[in-house]
């Protein structure tokens, strides 16, 4: 072999180990930052899974909420409404909630007197199957200041002056005080008492003193027969 051989074996064998040596290096700078890549990866994947489940999570106890708000309420939503002469408001559409007994018809129909002059004075108290009790106050002879309580066999009395100011009103649990003004219009206030309660007792009161069964009006002008009034909700 001569030297020229020798020398082009030598520089093959020389270009090979260094190529294995640079391998060696590249894999050894580059091995552990792959791994890490990876790890970061999958962090990342875990966060997103965490993130999705907190949304639904949030998602699914805001639908929960709401369905035990209808729930307590007694009503239903989703209703449009209307104002009548008197000041009442009346709903339609999905209606009152399903499965919750209607108070006698007696007191569902409202008091055709109050849609024009001349209404007698005295006290008109009728119930809307979608907005609940209506209380009026007619002032004149013989009617002053009413006060009085409107008591709930459920467990609480809401309620609201209609118009507003035109009623001094104080819950208290399932009972509510009310103290109420005549006016040149009939004035008093609404409330709901929910599907839980069967029974409610009105106690009338002018300036203190009870006011005449005759002077209370149930449903279109009929006179009830006594004072407190008790309604019991018929059955299902």
């Amino acid at each position: 072999m001569s030297d020229a051989d020798d020398s082009n074996a030598g520089e093959r064998e020389t270009g090979t180990t260094d190529m294995r040596d640079d391998d060696f290096e590249w894999g050894r700078r580059n091995g552990p930052r792959g791994a890490s890549s990876g790890r970061r990866g999958r962090s990342r994947d875990t966060f997103i899974v965490i993130g999705v489940a907190l949304v639904l999570l949030i998602v699914v106890a805001g639908i929960v909420i709401a369905g035990k708000k209808n729930k307590d309420d007694g009503t239903a939503s989703g209703r449009t409404t209307t104002t009548s002469a008197s000041g009442t408001t009346s709903s339609g559409g999905a209606g009152r909630k399903a499965g919750c007994p209607s108070w006698p018809a007696l007191y569902r129909v409202q008091p055709s007197a109050l849609t024009k002059d001349g209404a007698a004075p005295g006290v008109y108290v009728w119930n809307d199957p979608f907005t609940g009790w209506h209380v009026r106050v007619v002032g004149g002879e013989g009617m002053q200041l009413l006060n009085g309580t409107m008591v709930s066999s459920g467990k609480r009395v809401d309620a609201k002056a209609n118009p507003d100011g035109a009623a001094k009103l104080t819950p208290k649990g399932n009972t509510l005080s009310f103290e109420v003004g005549p006016a040149s219009k009939p004035v008093g206030f609404d409330a709901v008492v929910g599907c839980q309660a069967d029974q409610i007792s009105f106690t009338f009161n002018n300036n203190g003193t009870a006011l005449p069964a005759n002077m209370v009006f149930v449903g279109d002008g009929n006179s009830a027969v006594s004072n407190p009034l008790v309604v019991q909700r018929a059955s299902s």
